[in-house]
């Protein structure tokens, strides 16, 4: 199976990368690694901060080599109180922070990523800048439960290869946390944060550098705790059904989630009706050897499944007969012989 996963920055993917030996395969536009988790073979693209970057380096991604699902990560910041620092989320859907338009995940992906410890999230936003305000976080919270800046056009453009996807992110910050400068300035036009940007702001608010650290801190032990999600997550998608048995769109119809529910009996694996006329001569052959020990007649139908017979025969005539059976290098069941004989 072949994975596809995006980060938008290398401080998202650092922890990661060393948890698992990733190799860079492409270094520019937007850099490329690869590893094998088990039976998995992972590609990671940085796609850089925004839509727009995301939109162009997943479909790039796309375009080179289409993978059997694609698993849009990275940080996200929490709009409910609910969720803590370091709590990892899987969205059921991602939409647009404008309210147009939004994007369903796959239901097996998500049931995978709930069975390896995800708490199940109703609705991502797509924004375009990044949030500092708690007041603007918890307003809305109201209608989502997080915050991020990038999954949206991964999960389009995933849908538009027919690619199966979901988004599995790291809350960085809470609902409650003002961030101490806006980073949507300190952005250059790749999607990464340059430095110089963070510093110009330090410099002239100092106050605030203790918080910056906090945040910085919250956000490397988010990263980690999504590094060591990831590795069991992916690790375990070669155990899922195939892609092509993914529900895709994962919208399911009532009847069809009934069906699926509704299991068949079992029964016994049916015999060819050679096996049955070969069962039905070896039986007419012992009667006709042994007289005393005579079966009822036999009764060549192939019906299905086949009657059992009212009357079994001896013990003693049982225990002859595997003797024989033995002795001879039969391998045809012995149940065969009281029903060809019922």
């Amino acid at each position: 199976m072949k994975a596809l996963v995006t980060f938008a920055v290398a401080t998202e993917f650092a922890p990661w990368r060393q948890l698992r030996g990733f190799r860079p395969i492409v270094l520019s536009p937007h850099p490329v690694y690869e590893a094998a988790a088990g039976e998995t073979a992972v590609r990671v693209v940085l796609t850089g901060m925004g839509a727009e970057n995301a939109s162009r380096a997943i479909r790039a991604a796309m375009e080179e080599d289409l993978p059997d699902v694609c698993i849009s990560t990275g940080l996200v910041g929490g709009l409910k109180p609910v969720y803590r620092a370091c709590d990892i989320l899987a969205a059921r859907w991602v939409g647009e922070a404008s309210g147009r338009s939004e994007m369903e995940s796959s239901a097996e992906l998500l049931r995978a990523a709930a069975a390896c410890g995800a708490h199940v999230a109703e609705l991502f936003l797509t924004s375009e800048r990044v949030l500092v305000e708690s007041q603007e976080k918890l307003r809305l919270g109201q209608m989502a439960d997080a915050v991020e800046m990038e999954s949206y056009p991964v999960l389009a453009e995933a849908a538009r290869h027919g690619v199966p996807a979901v988004a599995i992110r790291a809350v960085s910050d809470t609902c409650e946390t003002d961030l101490p400068y806006d980073f949507s300035r300190a952005v250059d036009a790749r999607g990464r944060i340059r430095l110089a940007g963070v510093l110009a702001q330090v410099a002239r608010q100092p106050q605030r550098l203790p918080a910056l650290l906090r945040v910085a801190r919250d956000a490397r032990r988010a990263a980690e705790s999504l590094a060591v999600f990831l590795d069991a997550y992916v690790g375990s998608l070669a155990l899922q059904p195939s892609p092509c048995e993914l529900e895709f769109p994962v919208a399911a119809t009532g009847a069809a989630a009934s069906h699926s529910s509704k299991r068949r009996p079992w029964l016994p694996p049916r015999p060819s009706k050679c096996a049955l006329v070969c069962t039905a001569a070896r039986v007419a052959w012992s009667s006709s050897r042994f007289p005393s020990r005579r079966l009822p007649t036999a009764k060549c139908s192939f019906a299905w499944p086949p009657a059992v017979s009212a009357e079994p025969t001896s013990r003693k005539f049982s225990m002859d007969l595997c003797r024989r059976r033995r002795s001879s290098g039969m391998r045809w069941p012995a149940q065969w012989s009281r029903w060809a004989a019922a």
